[in-house]
């Protein structure tokens, strides 16, 4: 008596002067049976009491700095998944796989490696000093730039750059960082001019 459903509906009302009221006051208190007991009236008493709880579980956690009293967030995250990451596929093979492209302002990694985890390229590639030949890491011509990299090697192009008849200028303090093909140059404030 006074049970309800998973569905939220009462299976049967609730009553009074029975032990199986006590299940039925919206009180903390629940009385089990421990079997059937074929008492009769108020002795009879049959009822299991079972419930469900669910504990919630954080997935991404702050980093605190503890060497601050009290401590205090650096403002990073943390990843308290044990398993795999995956951004696309419901398959993830490494602790993080994008099925996709990815935009990133910076990247930090020792080596850059096909979808494989093999062919890398270790940064210092980039860094013409630690590169030892025949590896080649920039482009051999002047008005050339780099396109790619496959087997080692930078792939280039001839770049035209276009002059609109616009002068295009940095402002006072600023330098020149990079430039489009349209003439347009970026300079180390980031802003295009």
């Amino acid at each position: 008596m006074g049970a309800f459903s998973s569905g939220g509906v009462q299976i049967s009302p609730c009553v009074a002067g029975t032990r199986d009221a006590e299940n039925c006051n919206n009180d903390a208190t629940f009385m089990r049976g421990l079997g059937v007991y074929e008492g009769a009236g108020a002795t009879f008493y049959d009822d299991y009491a079972y419930f469900n709880s669910e504990q919630t579980a954080e997935l991404w956690k702050n980093v605190m700095n503890a060497n601050i009293a009290p401590p205090v967030g650096t403002g990073d995250i943390i990843n308290l998944n044990g398993g795999n990451i995956g951004i696309g596929t419901g398959t993830p093979a490494t602790k993080l796989e994008v099925v996709g492209n990815i935009h990133a302002p910076t990247v930090l990694t020792p080596n850059i490696c096909d979808n494989t985890g093999a062919n890398c390229i270790p940064l210092t590639f980039f860094v013409a000093q630690s590169t030892p030949l025949p590896q080649r890491n920039t482009c051999p011509n002047a008005g050339w730039v780099v396109t790619g990299i496959s087997f080692g090697r930078v792939n280039c192009s001839k770049v035209t750059i276009q002059n609109s008849g616009v002068a295009h200028n940095c402002p006072i303090g600023q330098n020149v960082r990079g430039m489009y093909t349209d003439g347009r140059v970026i300079c180390t404030d980031n802003n295009v001019y």
